[in-house]
């Protein structure tokens, strides 16, 4: 049995597209999904209005809408940053 707390959020997610999003429903397209995954659901905004943008738009980095890419990990590192402020406050 799988203990879904120590499940990564994007494999929920690839469950989650599996089993629940219908594409035609939502209105979800390629760019919606990872470049690296055809299969895997990036732009989670769509389905959870709720999850700040800045962490959005990090996942959007590797979605079909990116337009540009982390050069190096300390700008995504950065952007971490910026997205952990806004959820936890600090």
């Amino acid at each position: 049995m799988i203990s879904f707390s120590l499940v990564p959020l994007c494999w929920c997610d690839s469950i989650l597209t599996y089993c629940l999003i219908s594409r035609d429903h939502y209105n979800l397209y390629e760019e919606d999904f990872s470049i690296l995954d055809q299969n895997r659901f990036i732009n989670l905004k769509k389905l959870y209005p709720y999850i700040p943008d800045e962490l959005n738009n990090i996942l959007l980095n590797f979605s079909g809408y990116a337009s540009n890419f982390y050069l190096s990990v300390d700008e995504l590192i950065d952007d971490l940053r910026a997205a952990f402020k806004v959820i936890y406050g600090g």
